[in-house]
């Protein structure tokens, strides 16, 4: 094979080693968490961001074909907009959204509720004023990243508490959304 070729097969194979060692959310979970997971029953959220989370979540905690679900999560979502860039004519040029996720995960056996919370996701994107389209396509992707990035969080968070439910202790990264960096990560400048 040629020097030229190995150069040109070595990103191939880079990119498959890469893959090979991402493993999914899902199966970083400690024993028993996963199969928890697969036993929560997410109910109906209104709204066509709301069926998109749901679906999302059904998804990710693999209840699509659940037959007798033992917890229950009860979700609403509300979502805000603020303009945050002003041009100099006073016309709105950036626009900042929150999504904010109030969520119950409740024993159907007992009726407990095992945890409440708030979580929430903040984006934004441009807004151009005769760009009807461009404007639109871009709230959408928004919205739907600010989404996933709720569903993930979500997820986490019943994990944890599933974990906690079944009697070991959490051992599950924290993390926050005002914060890039995890919880757990060493300080950068020690002694600082």
């Amino acid at each position: 094979m040629s020097c030229f070729k190995k150069i040109l097969l070595l990103p191939v194979v880079a990119g498959a080693l890469l893959l090979k060692a991402c493993t999914p959310l899902l199966n970083s979970f400690p024993e028993g968490v996963q199969e928890k997971l697969g036993q929560v029953y997410v109910e109906n959220i209104p709204e066509r961001s709301g069926q998109y989370l749901r679906l999302r979540l059904m998804k990710t905690l693999g209840t699509d074909q659940i037959q007798k679900p033992r917890y229950t999560l009860s979700t609403t979502l509300q979502k805000t907009t603020t303009g945050s860039g002003v041009a100099l004519d006073g016309t709105v040029t950036r626009v900042r959204s929150t999504v904010t996720l109030s969520y119950t995960l409740q024993d159907k056996r007992t009726g407990k509720v095992l945890k409440k919370g708030t979580l929430k996701s903040h984006g934004g994107y441009n807004y151009a004023a005769a760009a009807f389209y461009a404007n639109t396509v871009s709230q959408q992707a928004d919205e739907e990243a600010l989404l996933e990035t709720l569903c993930s969080l979500l997820v986490l968070e019943l994990a944890r508490c599933l974990e906690k439910d079944e009697g070991r202790l959490a051992q599950l990264p924290q993390q926050s959304l005002d914060s890039p960096v995890p919880a757990h990560a060493p300080d950068p400048f020690p002694g600082s």
